[in-house]
């Protein structure tokens, strides 16, 4: 079901006018800077939405890193969910976003 979501989401954000994606990140920009300054956050990253992300959500995508690994290759995070958790974690911990985990 929440792949059908995804998918169902992304097919109508690609039919959205340009105007509505401006005045969406104009929100969104406006909330990321609130969050920045309640918890004292660097200003490095900056979300957006955007076509691109819309279309990401239409598709089932699954890469083959069997060359960059004949070459010597690891993956440092095998698992999607450990490197996920391990990535949150590195952004918490240099301030690019909040640190939901000592919440009370």
């Amino acid at each position: 079901m929440p792949d059908q979501l995804v998918s169902v989401l992304a097919r109508i954000g690609a039919l959205l006018p340009n105007a509505l994606y401006t005045a969406f990140n104009q929100f969104l920009e406006r909330r990321w800077d609130t969050v920045l300054n309640r918890h004292g956050l660097l200003p490095m990253i900056k979300p957006r939405f955007d076509r691109g992300f819309t279309s990401f959500g239409r598709g089932d995508y699954a890469f083959d890193n069997a060359k960059i690994k004949a070459l010597g290759y690891e993956l440092r995070y095998p698992d999607f969910k450990t490197g996920w958790e391990q990535s949150a974690r590195w952004f918490m911990e240099n301030g690019w976003i909040p640190d939901y985990s000592k919440a009370p």
